[in-house]
């Protein structure tokens, strides 16, 4: 009886997609002070896959509020791209997401720089399109 609830416990574990959380990248900045990890979890029978970005403190970094930046449902893992647009701005191009979510900016400490200009790193999210000819997501 103890073997058949265990054995039941791990069909359900199973089909419920809960995996564990798969490193895929990491984007250091170009200073050097951040990171952004991509993780994806692949799905099971009843859910999709997911991904999730984070952005992390790396040497000396003085982000205030490190971690996840972006989530999202059913991305085409393979074909993600992050890349930093200098050392402030962080360009992800998400493929044929079904639903996802994005914090605009993780502040630094100072929150304000001496020019009175807010001192962060801007997150700028696309979700592009699989084109099957290519083999390849393109904006669309």
């Amino acid at each position: 009886m103890h073997a058949h609830i265990v054995s039941c416990l791990a069909v359900l574990l199973a089909l419920s997609g809960c995996g564990k959380w798969e490193p895929k990248s990491k984007v250091k900045s170009p200073d050097g002070k951040a990171v952004a990890v991509v993780e994806t979890k692949l799905s099971g029978a009843s859910s999709s896959n997911r991904t999730r970005i984070s952005l992390e403190n790396a040497g000396d970094g003085k982000l205030l509020s490190p971690g996840e930046i972006v989530s999202a449902d059913g991305a085409i893992v393979d074909q993600i791209q992050v890349a930093w647009v200098g050392p402030n701005v962080l360009s992800i191009a998400l493929c044929e997401a079904t639903d996802y979510q994005v914090r605009a900016r993780v502040l630094r400490d100072p929150v304000t720089l001496p020019d009175g200009s807010v001192n962060a790193v801007s997150i700028k999210v696309e979700n592009w399109q699989y084109f099957e000819t290519q083999r390849a997501c393109k904006p669309g």
